[in-house]
């Protein structure tokens, strides 16, 4: 363990070493969170937090590439009856983008993102009781998501940021459903 934390402590080192113009940071933010399709269709926002890093590097002109890997917490609110369920859904999100800085400091951004579904339960609330239910089995342990977004980046490198990623798979993994992630995005980075 302490060999996987040395490697990772050191790694941003040694790529910055051979990108120089490489610049990398945490980025951390709100999630504003929903899933569409089957069962779904009157669900409520979840709202949680993001976080994790990026590395992105210019690759000619206004050009460049952004990638990220994110602790994201994802879900929806729905009601059965009297009772209020939490979808708690938690993936490793890898978005790989393409950005355009269009105007100094304002950059625009698109590109995939992979989502590793991490954990999946359902919190059921009543006036009666809660209850906490796995559901992991239910759900497909990847996904793919189109993002969108912009980020104003200041000299001192702090960037404030928003995006819209729009699931392209479907993450029901029952036989009779259909269901995909929505996820708006309000965040900040720091650029070393």
């Amino acid at each position: 363990m302490r060999i996987i934390v040395l490697l990772l402590c050191l790694f941003p080192t040694v790529v910055k070493a051979q990108f120089q113009d490489l610049s990398y940071g945490p980025v951390a933010g709100l999630n504003i969170s929903n899933i569409a399709g089957d069962f779904f269709d009157d669900a409520d926002n979840r709202y949680n937090l993001y976080f994790g890093g990026f590395a992105e590097m210019p690759i000619i002109g206004p050009w460049g590439v952004r990638s990220e890997m994110l602790y994201s917490a994802q879900g929806a609110i729905t009601e059965v009856l009297t009772a209020e369920v939490i979808w708690k859904l938690v993936y490793m999100n890898i978005p790989i983008m393409v950005k355009y800085q269009a105007y100094k400091g304002l950059n625009l951004m698109t590109g995939m993102q992979l989502g590793v579904l991490l954990s999946a339960k359902t919190e059921l609330e009543s006036s009666v009781s809660n209850l906490e239910t796995n559901v992991e089995d239910e759900f497909k342990g990847a996904g793919f998501s189109w993002v969108i977004g912009a980020e104003y980046r200041l000299e001192m490198g702090l960037g404030l940021g928003i995006r819209y990623n729009l699931g392209l798979s479907n993450i029901d993994d029952t036989d009779f459903a259909e269901a995909e992630n929505r996820v708006f995005q309000i965040g900040a980075s720091f650029a070393f």
